[in-house]
């Protein structure tokens, strides 16, 4: 089981815990504490992350699969001789 879906899976057990008309996260505050909410507000932190970089991975591997250099992997050379040559 990946990180993704151990979160959602938690999210899940608690959102049938808790009532309806109570914010989980003042509920997590009230029940364990600051700490502990701030805790999870990192990991969701790093989840986004980790997302938004698995995204990345895939569009530059999409972009070498398809022999696309994306507009800011090109750099602007100071001798336009050496745009083309293997250096």
């Amino acid at each position: 089981m990946n990180f993704s879906n151990l979160i959602a899976v938690f999210l899940f057990i608690v959102k049938i815990r808790w009532p309806v008309n109570t914010s989980f996260f003042n509920v997590l505050k009230q029940r364990y504490g600051q700490v502990t909410l701030l805790k999870f507000r990192n990991i969701e932190k790093l989840r986004k992350k980790l997302d938004k970089t698995k995204l990345d991975i895939t569009y530059l591997e999409d972009c070498l699969i398809n022999n696309i250099v994306p507009k800011f992997l090109s750099f602007k050379l100071s001798n336009r001789r050496l745009q083309n040559s293997q250096i």
